[in-house]
């Protein structure tokens, strides 16, 4: 593995990270955001937490995005990712808060990402302060490739206990609905066990440029 996979390297990450059990998962978050992520490109990380993916991108990768929007739910998070933002990233690296459940954004972006649970997390109960209704996933998936520009990608990982609640049984199903209900090509796809009992299906789709079923 490339040592510019390492996560030792980022500016801040939460400690499970560097927990062999999820070597797996980072180690493949790495080679997706390696191969999706481009330079001189407009780029939305949602669910950021502390914003991991973007140190990932930054610090590991060297990557140098257009843009880089770090979001989340929470002021705390938000808070958390701006005191980490180096002066001479301001130009180009921004904060602030996105619920995709909700997402009050009129913007369209090359790359969206939405990895490390970001779509589970919708499921619970007290999320955003708001009880969630029947239709989380389907309706916040809606809502990231609406941010997506035509022809972009879509980066999204999913816990398989999770997408079962609608009926998205197994890898092939959740791929058939992909294709068939939200205008994405998936150009890439691995399944990552993580956690014991546990697995969780990363994809790299690309949004279509027509709006064809």
């Amino acid at each position: 593995m490339s040592d510019r996979y390492d996560i030792s390297k980022v500016r801040t990450v939460i400690d499970k990270y560097r927990e062999p059990r999820f070597d797996d998962l980072i180690s493949k978050q790495f080679i997706f955001l390696d191969r999706y992520v481009d330079d001189n490109k407009d780029t939305l990380d949602v669910g950021s937490l502390d914003g991991r993916i973007g140190w990932m991108i930054l610090d590991c990768l060297d990557k140098k995005p257009a843009t880089l929007h770090l979001t989340d739910y929470t002021n705390e998070s938000v808070a958390r990712c701006q005191h980490y933002v180096k002066e001479q990233e301001s130009n180009f690296l921004k904060t602030f808060k996105l619920d995709i459940y909700e997402p009050d954004l009129n913007r369209e972006y090359d790359t969206v990402i939405m990895l490390g649970n970001v779509l589970n997390l919708i499921y619970n109960p007290c999320h955003a302060g708001k009880v969630r209704q029947d239709g989380h996933l389907t309706r916040s998936l809606h809502n990231a490739v609406s941010l997506v520009k035509k022809g972009g990608i879509l980066l999204f990982d999913i816990d398989l206990k999770f997408s079962m609640i609608e009926n998205w049984q197994n890898p092939s199903q959740i791929k058939y609905k992909l294709r068939k209900s939200f205008n994405l090509d998936i150009i890439d796809s691995v399944m990552i066990d993580y956690r014991m009992h546990d697995s969780m299906l990363l994809c790299a789709c690309r949004r279509r440029h027509d709006d064809r079923d």
